[in-house]
Parts: C-alpha cells; sequence; structure tokens
C-alpha cells in the first residue's frame, strides 16, 4: 500500500484551481474565532451550556431544526482511495437524519460572500458522511453563524466520487504546473511561487542598477541590498503611476472588457456633517436641518 499525505477537505477548493496550493501553516484572527465558535457550539449541544454569541446560538437552533434526528457532533471521518492509505480527514460539525435523508450541517463564520468557494470542500464531506454510513445520498448545509443565512447542496454518491477523486488523482500526480488564482494569499508557496515571483523579478529588472542575478536572497542578505529593494520598489511605483497602469485597467473593465485577475469595485459615498462653526452659523439663519455633503461615489480596481 502507498501512501499520500493527508488532505483537508478545506484544501479541495483550492486544489481544484490549482494542484501545488500548500496551506499556509500561520493561523489567522478569522480562523482562530471560527475555532473558538466551533468549540462553542459543542459544548453548547453537549453539554447544554449556551453560547456566549448569539449568532452562534440562533445558528445551532436552525441546525436543530434540520436535523431531527441528530447522530453526531464533531465526528471524524476518513477517506480511502484506490490503495492508497487515509488520503483524507476531516471533521463533521453535526450529522443525522430528517425524515430518512442524511444531512450533514457545517458551521461557517465571517461573510460567506461566495458560498460556492466551499463546493469540493462539502463534496468531500459528504462523500465521506455517505461512505461511513453507507447511503448513496447526502444534503450538505453551510450554517452561517454571522450571516444568519443558510446554503443546501444535495449530493449523490457516483458523481460527489468521481468529482473528489478527480483532485486527488490530480494531486498525485502533480502533472499541472502552478496557475494563480483567488487562494494565491492563503498559499504557503507564494513567495516562491513561479506565478508570483517571476513577474515581480521582471518588473524589478526594469529598474536601473539592479543586480544581475536578482533574487529575494539577495535582497534579505544585507540592509544595504534591501534599501536598494526598496528605492526599486518606489521607482516602480512611480513608474506605474506615470504610465496610469490601473487607470489602463479599470478604464478597461468599466469599458466591458475583462482583464485577468482584476475587477471592479464600487463604494458608496460617505456623509460628512460640516464643522461646528458652520453649523453655528446654519442656526443662526434657519431652523431647517443642516445640509450634509455627500461625497461621489469611488471605483476601485480589486483583485479576483
Amino acid at each position: 500500500m502507498s501512501h499520500h499525505p493527508t488532505l483537508s477537505p478545506s484544501a479541495f477548493p483550492k486544489l481544484n484551481l490549482c494542484i501545488q496550493f500548500s496551506p499556509d501553516p500561520v493561523v489567522g484572527e478569522a480562523a482562530e474565532r471560527g475555532t473558538e465558535l466551533h468549540q462553542q457550539l459543542q459544548v453548547m449541544h453537549e453539554k447544554g451550556i449556551p453560547c456566549k454569541d448569539e449568532g452562534a446560538r440562533a445558528a445551532y437552533a436552525r441546525v436543530k431544526s434540520y436535523v431531527s434526528d441528530i447522530r453526531g457532533c464533531e465526528r471524524k471521518l476518513q477517506y480511502y482511495k484506490d490503495g492508497l492509505s487515509e488520503t483524507n480527514f476531516g471533521t463533521a460539525d453535526i450529522w443525522g437524519y430528517s425524515d430518512g435523508e442524511l444531512i450533514l450541517c457545517d458551521y461557517k463564520s465571517g461573510r460567506l460572500a461566495d458560498p460556492s468557494a466551499y463546493h469540493e470542500q462539502m463534496g468531500m464531506y459528504a462523500l465521506m458522511l455517505m461512505e461511513m454510513t453507507g447511503e448513496s445520498t447526502c444534503t450538505s448545509i453551510i450554517i452561517g453563524i454571522d450571516t444568519g443565512i443558510d446554503y443546501e447542496t444535495d449530493w449523490d454518491l457516483l458523481p460527489t466520487k468521481t468529482m473528489i477523486d478527480g483532485i486527488i488523482d490530480r494531486v498525485v500526480a502533480q502533472a499541472e504546473p502552478p496557475k494563480e488564482n483567488r487562494y494565491c494569499k492563503w498559499c504557503h508557496k507564494r513567495t516562491t511561487c513561479p506565478v508570483k515571483v517571476a513577474p515581480a523579478e521582471l518588473a524589478m529588472t526594469l529598474v536601473d542598477n539592479t543586480p544581475v542575478e536578482l533574487s529575494k536572497e539577495w535582497i534579505t542578505a544585507s540592509p544595504a541590498n534591501a534599501g536598494i529593494a526598496l528605492i526599486m520598489l518606489e521607482a516602480l511605483q512611480d513608474l506605474f503611476e506615470a504610465l496610469k497602469v490601473k487607470e489602463i485597467v479599470k478604464d478597461a473593465i468599466t469599458g466591458g472588457t475583462p482583464v485577468t485577475g482584476w475587477g471592479i469595485q464600487t463604494r458608496k459615498g460617505s456623509e460628512r456633517v460640516d464643522t461646528k462653526a458652520i453649523k453655528a452659523r446654519w442656526s443662526e439663519l434657519t431652523s431647517d436641518p443642516l445640509p450634509v455633503t455627500i461625497s461621489a461615489p469611488t471605483v476601485s480596481l480589486v483583485r479576483k
């Protein structure tokens, strides 16, 4: 039996876009909060101690409405494939049955702006749960702790297995180069990945006095080199501003021409009240409400 490193369900959406993805071992504040909420929810389910977080309490109440027969909480699941040792493990937050149908609930904190970002992750959970129970169908429900909105997906065993096995096969084969995608900033390889590093190094060679062999090692070798790198960065920023690079990309997208890796975001103008002196003078002239100034909406470039 051969062995392949264990893959976490949360990595599957990333691996589907780039098989070279490697999770960053540094856990951010949002992930720490999510872990804490999961622990509170487990204690609430097992011991009846209410969660401190109001959103978490409401989320648990919705879970109980979805799963009338709860069979497990924080249940570890495994998946074995084609002669490999365990290739995947994960933990089902809440699972059970409702009217004879297998149900899996997974708590998510944060904004949940794009539920499709969890598609392959939920498919992995559903597949492991179906194999454990012997069921051929499963309904997964993403439970939005902070949003109060939940998302439901139905899974069939064979199509789900085909999707997950396909991703694992691609990872094992290692026949694909890295691909830039929306998860690059969470990848542990982001400082060495050629997709991210090569364009930066190429850009720096446009600046005068660049070393013949520019590298991350050269930049960090001494404070003097780091200082030169900062000068190059400043020069590049000035160059890009002079060429109006952002404006070119923004105008193209606004005009209907897509630009790979970029999108636009419109923010409404903010309201701001006039100064104290103006308020005092206004009250002398009229009893009408003080007018406010509405700044114009802004359109910004955003990474996709």
